[in-house]
């Protein structure tokens, strides 16, 4: 094999590994933006619980004061 032969040869796979890292590198990126898709919906998800949390403890709050056995805290 003759020097330019290796030459070619070795740009020959420097490009194909330069397709490579640039595919890598769309993947990366869809990776990335699923991810963020996904601390959004957990973010969403967190937000309901809270809410249904803070509903259930008003509703037995509400029992609570029908029953007549609430306190209040604080001053």
């Amino acid at each position: 094999m003759t020097l330019e032969e290796r030459n070619e040869a070795l740009a020959a796979q420097i490009a194909e590994m330069a397709l490579t890292i640039k595919d890598l590198k769309k993947s990366l990126k869809f990776k990335e933006l699923i991810i963020e898709s996904l601390k959004f919906d957990l973010a969403t998800e967190e937000k309901a619980v809270v809410a249904f949390l803070r509903g259930a403890q008003l509703d037995e709050l509400a029992e609570a004061i029908l029953r007549g056995d609430h306190r209040r805290e604080g001053p």
